[in-house]
């Protein structure tokens, strides 16, 4: 079984995003991690980020670029874990579990969403 995978950038053409806003997907996708380099023990969310969980997805709201990016259910389900507070190790069990996939497709697809959420400043490491 797959690991289906995506963080896409969607945008709001109103700056506000407390009133109605008109979103346009604008087809851009979620970039590597900056000189693509994988990111050792997993980062927590942005505290300028916030999110809620939509349907099987979840929008993310980076409140200083006013950027809106959408995951689908394995990167929601990494975001869920990473506010919680998961190292990767257990994050990557947590995926090995639920998705019924080897450690290296659970390795990947972390490694993947980490980046591009790390590319998009929505999560940050700790020091």
């Amino acid at each position: 079984m797959s690991i289906p995978l995506y963080v896409s950038c969607v945008r709001g053409q109103n700056r506000d995003f407390r009133g109605k806003t008109g979103i346009v997907t604008n087809g851009e996708e979620g970039s590597a991690a900056p000189g693509g380099r994988a990111i050792g023990r997993a980062p927590r969310p942005d505290p300028d980020v916030i999110s809620r969980r939509i349907d099987a997805g979840t929008v993310l709201i980076n409140l200083r670029t006013n950027k809106i990016y959408e995951l689908n259910t394995t990167g929601s389900r990494i975001w869920e874990l990473l506010k919680e507070g998961r190292t990767v190790g257990e994050i990557e069990a947590t995926l090995q579990q639920e998705y019924e996939v080897e450690a290296a497709e659970a390795a990947d697809a972390i490694r993947e969403t980490l980046g591009r959420l790390a590319g998009e400043g929505l999560v940050r490491q700790d020091d």
